[in-house]
């Protein structure tokens, strides 16, 4: 008894060690994913995900992987099999009617889970669309930002037009990328008569070398969510459910692994002819068997794209504007300054000691000028400390007053405008007017634009007082 037991445990150890023999191994495809081009001055980064099957390699070196233009390989300056350059990660939410309620709150559930699992280096920006794209905040490494960015968001019960959003997001940021960059789109998957296709998305999204990922609503019919699914697979990126894949911080750490876990390799671009706007490129990767896969690399000028020097050249037009217009306002400052009371004024024009406009004599050259007379009907004498014993005769039928010489009457005191007021005689009638001075015009204590004057009625301009008579006084 005991012979057969051992007999048969002896039969059945070889004909399972023969089974398993027999059992061919599970082939494991080599592939490349996930691949994004940054390219600054005279060298561009490639980050890539190497996968064998379904498992990351990161145990590659840099003859493993090679560059070529056409048939020439392009020299390497560094290779990182674990990239450590920061992410950039731009959040897109849906916020329009279809995701209202529930659906709304799953989305930022898992956008503030992922956000929280996302490395300190990374940056992160958040987007919201319905029919239109909006920027809620801009890339920072601030999660606190970020966080109350995704929690204030509230639908706006407009139409989606999802395509749209994402083909215009990937535009925005291919001209102003700041660095290898994801699109984690957060929504139903539904898109209402947008006249982007899926195919354009994902054509706009490989040439810019941006990944898109998706996080599909699980309160939707599924043939919605397809269209997420295939963005996310036609651009090396990622999908799940919001409810399902993303419950937890160990559930949206391990989808940012996903995205993190990538090689890097630098290249040289001095080989590139100049003046060329873009270089087609393989790159290759030998790992037991050999896989390529087509690059575009998209030369900048002195590390700025075409559409980022209109934009910096815009700028620079914008200072020099700037500038200029400061200059103006600054002339326009030292012109009024020289009519404000707080001015000093400028030396005398006559005796060159004493301080006045500059194209007044000072007080004293002035009381020291005789009074005109000319068929003389009125006289202004002065009432102030400033023009004490000082008077003019009024003969003419009209007097400019200012503290410019260029006027008939000059009172050379700071708070006088260079042209304050005029007097004038018409019809038997004398009449004063505000030249729209800075300090304004008054007659017997009242602010005047115009009025008729009266025998001894009292003048004011600024901080100068005079009194008017008739002539006969």
């Amino acid at each position: 008894m005991k012979f057969a037991r051992l007999f048969a445990l002896i039969f059945f150890s070889i004909v399972s060690a023969s089974g398993i023999a027999a059992t061919p191994p599970v082939e494991q495809q080599l592939s490349i994913e996930a691949v994004q081009v940054v390219s600054i001055s005279k060298q561009a980064t490639i980050f890539f995900r190497a996968k064998l099957g379904s498992r990351p390699i990161t145990t590659l070196s840099e003859n493993q992987v090679k560059v070529f233009a056409g048939n020439t390989e392009m020299p390497q300056k560094s290779f990182d099999v674990q990239a450590k350059s920061p992410l950039f990660h731009a959040i897109l939410l849906d916020r329009s009617g279809s995701v209202k309620g529930l659906p709304l709150l799953e989305a930022q559930k898992a956008a503030e889970l992922l956000v929280k699992a996302m490395p300190n280096q990374d940056q992160v920006a958040v987007y919201a669309f319905s029919d239109t794209l909006q920027l809620l905040e801009p890339f920072t490494p601030k999660r606190d930002q970020i966080l109350t960015a995704i929690r204030s968001l509230k639908s706006d019960g407009r139409r989606t037009e999802l395509n749209f959003a994402v083909y215009s997001l990937v535009d925005q940021l291919e001209i102003q990328r700041p660095g290898p960059v994801s699109i984690i789109i957060l929504s139903d998957g539904k898109d209402e008569g947008t006249s982007y296709t899926l195919d354009n998305i994902t054509d706009k999204a490989r040439a810019a070398s941006i990944i898109l990922s998706g996080v599909g609503s699980s309160q939707i019919n599924r043939k919605y969510l397809l269209s997420l699914e295939k963005l996310s697979r036609f651009t090396g990126g990622y999908y799940t459910d919001a409810a399902n894949g993303i419950r937890s911080e160990a559930d949206a750490a391990r989808l940012i692994k996903h995205f993190s876990n990538r090689s890097a390799v630098t290249i040289s671009l001095d080989n590139i002819p100049a003046g060329t706007a873009s270089q087609n490129a393989t790159l290759s990767l030998v790992h037991g068997e050999t896989v390529t896969v087509p690059l575009t690399i998209r030369l900048f000028t002195q590390g700025v794209s075409a559409p980022q020097q209109w934009y910096l050249r815009g700028q620079f037009l914008g200072v020099i504007v700037l500038a200029l217009a400061g200059l103006l306002i600054f002339a326009i400052y030292i012109k009024r300054r020289r009519d404000d009371s707080t001015f000093d004024g400028y030396p005398c024009s006559v005796c060159g000691t004493g301080r006045s406009d500059s194209e007044a004599p000072c007080v004293k050259c002035a009381l020291e000028q005789p009074p005109t007379e000319h068929h003389q009907w009125g006289v202004l004498q002065g009432n102030c400390p400033e023009l004490a014993g000082w008077q003019c005769a009024l003969g003419k039928t009209r007097y400019s007053i200012g503290s410019a010489d260029s006027n008939d009457i000059i009172i050379p005191i700071a708070t006088v405008s260079r042209t304050h007021a005029s007097i004038h005689l018409k019809d038997g009638h004398v009449y004063l007017v505000d030249l729209k001075s800075k300090n304004g015009t008054r007659s017997n204590n009242e602010l005047v634009t115009d009025v008729e004057l009266t025998d001894g009625c009292s003048i004011q301009l600024g901080s100068a007082r005079l009194t008017f008579f008739f002539k006969g006084r």
